[in-house]
């Protein structure tokens, strides 16, 4: 028996969607990642692993929970300040998934090196499933 729901990324991605939207309805937020993005802010999201989680399986080594790992960027080419345009849609994002129950392990920046006029966040989450 597998504890892991298989429509988890659906269900992030249609909260992370209708928050994002909320507040930036020009953005695209997506699950296929890409280096050039049609629409700028632009939120991806991507389920990294889904891992077993030991300590809850059962005598029988039947998988009681599961722990997945998500990771969300968000990029921005905004002209006066990408970063903060990304630093605000992160905080959406961020909100989003801890009202979910997701953990959030790390969010940084990472350097595009391809063009730099485009910021970009990345974050990565935790969730026992």
């Amino acid at each position: 028996m597998i504890a892991y729901d298989f429509n988890l990324l659906g269900d992030v991605f249609c909260a992370l969607d209708a928050a994002v939207d909320a507040q930036y309805p020009c953005a695209l937020v997506d699950t296929r990642a890409t280096n050039s993005p049609a629409k700028f802010p632009y939120v991806n999201i991507t389920e990294i692993d889904v891992a077993d989680t030991v300590a809850a399986q059962t005598l029988s080594s039947a998988e009681v929970m599961n722990t997945a790992y998500y990771e969300v960027s968000v990029y921005s080419n905004a002209q006066d300040a990408p970063l903060a345009e990304a630093r605000s849609v992160m905080k959406i994002v961020d909100k989003t998934m801890h009202l979910l129950g997701f953990r959030r392990l790390s969010c940084r920046p990472v350097t595009n090196l391809a063009d730099n006029t485009i910021c970009r966040l990345v974050a990565r989450y935790e969730l026992l499933v």
